[in-house]
């Protein structure tokens, strides 16, 4: 494990001459800023154990990993009260929009339960769209509704990246001159 004393072992060479990058801090724990910022939000350990449903002990282990990671105080604790010091809240006002950004974007993800939803681009040849690819689009929009499916009939080769195609199916008796159809 890194402690921060010494140069990482990451060596770079620019015209011939050889170096370090820079010490890096080591990584945080998402959960621990997490545990930081909802003590910092409401001040109280056990409102915040409450809120973040986890039992009051592992938050305060959490905070203290913290304090200890950062090696700085970040809540002076006593038995009736905390309050936080000034490294709290310069590492508030400096993380708590970025946590709640992270919550945000964690919680905006598609279940994996979830439904398949959105556009499918397939191409193919006219003559199998016709008598192939029509029922099954129907039986797959019918079992999937939240899936538009567009379905572009060409006989012509297609550049699959700049249409934005998800699905290509073509037929051929000798093998494609390149990979872009």
């Amino acid at each position: 494990q890194w402690t921060g004393e010494t140069p990482l072992p990451c060596a770079w060479m620019v015209a011939g001459r050889r170096g370090y990058w820079p010490p890096m801090a080591p990584p945080v724990d998402l959960n621990l800023l997490r545990a930081f910022v909802a003590v910092y939000d409401v001040g109280s350990f056990s409102v915040a154990a409450t809120k973040l449903g986890v039992p009051r002990s592992t938050l305060s282990r959490s905070v203290a990993t913290l304090e200890e990671q950062l090696g700085v105080t970040l809540f002076q604790r006593t038995t009736r009260r905390v309050s936080a010091t000034d490294a709290a809240s310069a590492l508030f006002n400096r993380v708590a929009s970025h946590v709640a950004a992270m919550d945000a974007s964690f919680s905006d993800l598609p279940d994996s339960e979830e439904a398949p939803s959105g556009t499918l681009r397939v191409t193919a040849t006219v003559d199998f769209g016709a008598m192939v690819l029509a029922e099954a689009v129907a039986r797959f929009t019918q079992r999937y509704p939240k899936v538009h499916v567009e379905a572009r009939l060409s006989m012509s080769m297609v550049d699959l990246v700049k249409e934005n195609i998800d699905v290509a199916i073509r037929f051929a008796g000798k093998p494609l001159r390149d990979s872009t159809l």
